[in-house]
């Protein structure tokens, strides 16, 4: 499994490291937190083992959202029994959840997964 310390992709997801904003107000979200819901149930979760733990603040917009990774490394695992992503791990620290967009000759829109 790989590790990702600055920026990573899966799916619809785009993860970048930065110092979290001033002003955004981080709420606990435990040991697992669904990052992104998926429209046929096969959500996009990270996980971290305890005595990590997550915490979660939502963007001005809902397209982003931000993560902080605490203690010990995060699994971004994939919530489907086939044609799966394979899993990998977020280092501790702060970080931008970004929903990809596509191009298309209608306009943008987001990317499903």
């Amino acid at each position: 499994m790989k590790t990702f310390k600055v920026k990573a992709a899966q799916g619809d997801l785009y993860f970048t490291r930065i110092a979290a904003p001033q002003g955004v107000k981080f709420q606990p979200s435990g040991n697992s937190r669904i990052v992104a819901h998926s429209e046929t149930g096969h959500h996009h979760t990270m996980v971290v083992d305890a005595p990590g733990r997550l915490e979660w603040a939502p963007g001005t917009n809902p397209l982003y959202s931000f993560l902080r990774v605490i203690g010990l490394p995060a699994r971004l695992e994939h919530q489907r029994s086939f044609d799966t992503h394979e899993p990998f791990l977020l280092a501790p620290g702060d970080y931008e959840l970004r929903r990809q967009r596509e191009w298309t000759p209608a306009g943008e829109k987001i990317v499903e997964d």
